[in-house]
């Protein structure tokens, strides 16, 4: 018989990792942010994600924790500006350089942009999902799409029939949308960050879709 109490668990956890990294991407940092990212529960958070079995996920912890490990003796203020411009190089700039902004219908080249927008919509629509971010930016946003993630982990852990459908879901949005750009993006915004920090983030971004997406094959 299915361990539905180990199974909510992993969902849950799996919903908490998406939203780690979409709070860590979407926020602008300022000193709740350097608060948030410097606590115990963060450390904590780190330490779980270590046991996860991948690379990636392991070498990008070890270089956000080097750099929140080395904020104690740095002045917040410096800090904060530092990674906002880094933030900034990565997300809102990137289309200035040669790096593509974190948009989905900028890294697939066999499809146009209005149709892959259509399609993440329905899959939004389908599950009667509003992301955090769509409100304020296109569907097909990294944010956008990690947060669509989570809410349907969450919605695996709390739900009592139709799991296989939500999981179904999860699988097609992956291998569909997310899964087939993310790592593209990480790769070439990985050689533009400045900061560990971030380098750190787009190194466990990229490491845990391809984790994700192998238990599925």
């Amino acid at each position: 018989m299915p361990d539905h109490k180990h199974n909510t668990r992993i969902a849950l956890w799996r919903g908490n990792i998406y939203g780690f990294l979409t709070e860590a991407f979407i926020r602008l940092p300022n000193e709740e942010f350097i608060q948030r990212i410097t606590s115990p529960q963060m450390q904590t958070f780190l330490e779980q994600l270590q046991k996860l079995d991948h690379a990636k996920v392991r070498k990008g912890i070890g270089m956000a924790r080097d750099f929140l490990n080395e904020l104690g003796s740095e002045n917040n203020h410096r800090i904060m500006e530092e990674l906002a411009v880094d933030r900034t190089r990565l997300i809102r700039s990137a289309g200035k350089g040669k790096l593509r902004a974190p948009y989905e219908g900028l890294y697939k080249k066999k499809e146009d942009t209005h149709t892959i927008i259509l399609s993440v919509k329905k899959f939004y629509k389908r599950m009667g999902i509003m992301p955090i971010s769509y409100a304020n930016d296109s569907p097909d946003f990294f944010c956008t799409e990690l947060d669509f993630m989570k809410q349907l982990c969450l919605m695996e852990a709390e739900a009592q029939n139709g799991l296989s459908d939500i999981k179904t879901i999860e699988r097609e949005f992956l291998n569909q949308h997310l899964g087939s750009w993310i790592g593209d993006y990480c790769s070439a915004a990985g050689e533009t960050a400045k900061t560990g920090f971030y380098k750190g983030l787009l190194l466990i971004l990229e490491g845990f879709v391809e984790l994700e997406q192998s238990y599925d094959n």
